[in-house]
Order: structure tokens, then C-alpha cells, then sequence
């Protein structure tokens, strides 16, 4: 997993994200995720969600999905999953 990478463009997500003129574009910028799982009780329905900003707290990425669990670290580790998977 890379914690540091280049800038590039996020502008999907973030037009503010778009780097200043005259800005060094070859900076390194960490990168920061958080992530979260729910899950009801007795059934076998979760969700999963995501969230990836960099260092100055702009949202680079982020995910909701549905997903079919049996257990409560069950649905934490698909958070985790699908989190390493983008």
C-alpha cells in the first residue's frame, strides 16, 4: 500500500484539489483513509464506507457499498478489503 505518492489530478472529486500555478507538482503528499463498517444484528446486511483525503484534508476518494456479513468484524475487515482493493 503507498502511504506517499505524486500529486496528480483529482478533479472528480475535488476541483480545489487542481494544483497552483507555479506549484512544485513533484511534492510528496500523504495520504490519509478512513474507513468504517455497519452491520445489523441478526441479519446478514452491512455496509461498508471510505474515505481517502490527502495532507491538507482534501478528499482525494471515497466509497459507500452494500454488503452481505455474518458478523460485525466481518463487515470491518470488507471495509478494509475494499479499501486496499481501490
Amino acid at each position: 500500500m503507498k502511504l506517499f505518492q505524486r500529486k496528480k489530478s483529482y478533479f472528480r472529486w475535488n476541483p480545489e484539489a487542481k494544483p497552483k500555478i507555479g506549484r512544485d507538482e513533484t511534492q510528496l503528499t500523504a495520504l490519509k483513509f478512513n474507513l468504517d463498517g455497519s452491520w445489523v444484528e441478526g441479519t446478514k446486511d452491512g455496509a461498508v464506507a471510505g474515505v481517502c483525503k490527502d495532507s491538507n484534508g482534501v478528499v482525494v476518494d471515497g466509497f459507500v457499498k452494500s454488503v452481505r456479513a455474518s458478523s460485525a468484524i466481518e463487515v470491518e475487515t470488507l471495509a478494509l478489503q475494499q479499501t486496499l482493493q481501490r
